[in-house]
């Protein structure tokens, strides 16, 4: 019976470390997760599929992944920032977690990010356990609509 209460307390700490520094991985989203965005000021438009890879993020745009046109594939990298496409977005410490709405809802702790260049320059909000919830893709403001995770990736309330 021990081992599932550090189980679930391991779950309820995962962007904790020693000391209480959050991580910037946390926020950053798992390979295979998949995030639909919708532009904000019309959640009925087709949206913006973007697939968090490895090292990179895959971007189509249309009604499913699977039909969507080509958009982008930017290089991302993690260490010790996060950089996508040679822009910074995040790094450590981790800024102050904010509540942050979108059209699928309400993510109690994410982080902003604001790139003054680039394709992705602009607003953006990164969900603990999640990835980009906000995102600017070519000035065009995007909110989550829909997210899912690969197969033994998180579970959908984005705790390990």
């Amino acid at each position: 019976m021990i081992w599932v209460a550090i189980l679930f307390a391991g779950c309820e700490e995962a962007a904790v470390v020693k000391g209480g520094e959050r991580q910037l991985a946390n926020y950053v989203g798992v390979p295979g997760t998949r995030i639909e965005l919708a532009p904000s000021d019309a959640p009925d438009e087709p949206p913006l599929h973007l697939l968090i890879g490895e090292d990179s993020w895959t971007l189509r745009l249309g009604e499913n992944w699977e039909d969507a046109a080509p958009v982008a594939e930017w290089a991302v990298s993690q260490a010790p920032a996060l950089v996508v496409e040679g822009e910074g977005m995040l790094s450590m410490p981790v800024p102050d977690s904010v509540v942050t709405t979108t059209w699928y809802g309400e993510f109690g702790d994410s982080v902003q990010a604001a790139p003054e260049s680039g394709a992705a320059a602009g607003a953006w909000a990164f969900a603990n356990g999640i990835g980009p919830i906000v995102a600017t893709v070519d000035n065009v403001g995007r909110e989550c609509v829909f997210y899912e995770y690969e197969a033994g990736g998180l579970d959908d309330t984005g705790d390990g």
